[in-house]
């Protein structure tokens, strides 16, 4: 089924010319502030019982496994990644056809050590061709004290790099990978307000430090990607289609929208999106 687009544009020639030239866009109007921080609100309220529901329809194989594909666990993480505002940004880049294959909150605690090294998403993903883009949306503030991104301008043109997996214990990604060789140098930080979002080519390196203040900051990472790219040395990946036409079929189908939170069925939906994912595919959680 067709998904209705928007004939609208939102970025300047200018900006596409930024984007394909150093592999990023910020600060960038995303969702309403108030819509931002009602999320992460609801993340600190979320029911324990039914995060030990979660956990055990997994059964411990994924470490807090609500973090990730929470489009399909959350209605209001599902309406973010429809958001017309974000779409339109994302369609002037990737064309009037857009998937979605996951939505991953990205939580520091206040006052840990906990890190991501310099990397590419491409690392994670069986793709051709690399034709995905990143948007973080900011929930919380993101500052340079709690942790923000920092991007290495210009670092998608050079293709997929060699990743060390070092598994250090406060490297937030699954296997402490860093970029070969490293990058950072030149690095840009991601400064942004409740509700802005930053976006960047899936080869691009980036990073971000720990979180020094005394609040959470909460991203929420969206993956878009048009429908003619497809996961090669991998099982297939469930993708949600949020605008335009499914025009290729090279993804499983999409799991229901989540009726409520955290409900039986949302968590049964997670289970089998996830199952796939974990079988071929690294997790960035």
């Amino acid at each position: 089924m067709a998904v209705a687009a928007q004939a609208h544009s939102r970025l300047s020639p200018p900006q596409v010319r930024h984007f394909r030239a150093e592999g990023y866009l910020t600060p960038l109007p995303g969702i309403p502030a108030a819509q931002a921080l009602d999320c992460v609100a609801r993340l600190a309220n979320l029911d324990p019982s039914r995060l030990a529901a979660l956990d055990t329809a997994w059964g411990g194989r994924h470490r807090d496994p609500w973090r990730t594909q929470t489009h399909v666990l959350f209605p209001w993480i599902d309406a973010i990644v429809r958001h017309p505002a974000i779409l339109d940004t994302v369609e002037d880049l990737l064309g009037p056809n857009l998937l979605v294959v996951n939505a991953d909150l990205f939580v520091k605690e206040p006052r840990t050590r906990s890190f991501v090294s310099f990397h590419q998403d491409s690392y994670y993903w069986h793709i051709e061709p690399d034709h995905m883009i990143s948007v973080w949306v900011a929930l919380s503030a993101a500052t340079r004290e709690n942790g923000c991104m920092r991007y290495a301008p210009r670092t998608h043109l050079d293709g997929k790099k060699t990743h060390e997996e070092t598994f250090a214990a406060d490297n937030a990604l699954s296997r402490g990978q860093v970029m070969l060789p490293e990058a950072g140098a030149n690095s840009v930080d991601v400064l942004l307000e409740p509700g802005q979002i930053a976006i960047h080519h899936c080869l691009l390196a980036h990073a971000s430090g720990p979180n020094r203040s005394a609040e959470r900051r909460v991203g929420l990472t969206i993956r878009y990607l048009p429908p003619e790219v497809r996961v090669v040395g991998g099982p297939p990946l469930a993708a949600t289609l949020v605008r335009g036409e499914d025009t290729h079929g090279h993804f499983a189908p999409a799991p229901p929208r989540p009726a409520a939170e955290l409900d039986d069925a949302a968590i049964a939906a997670h289970r089998e999106v996830l199952e796939a994912h974990a079988a071929g595919h690294f997790s960035t959680a």
